[in-house]
């Protein structure tokens, strides 16, 4: 369980790197329709008492990506189970 931790990790914050390296590049990267992008824009251009740590933002994407993976998962599952009793 340790090591799928530390490999999530390590995913996520290629990921805000790469989202951190994008929002620097690009000017308006909130047109833009990815929410890691824009919220790590955001964070670029926020004062120090709003500034998110890359903890925090890390923490987000993981309950993105757990969150995405359980409504996907549950929705299926309870339109199998309402079929399976009709």
């Amino acid at each position: 369980m340790a090591h799928a931790h530390v490999h999530l990790n390590c995913i996520g914050l290629q990921l805000i790197e790469d989202s951190l390296q994008s929002a620097i590049a690009k000017r308006n990267v909130l047109r833009q329709r990815h929410l890691l992008t824009v919220l790590v824009a955001s964070n670029l251009e926020a004062s120090d008492s709003q500034h998110i740590s890359t903890v925090k933002i890390l923490c987000q994407i993981l309950t993105c990506l757990i969150a995405g993976y359980e409504t996907t998962s549950s929705a299926p599952t309870w339109c199998l189970c309402t079929l399976a009793n009709i």
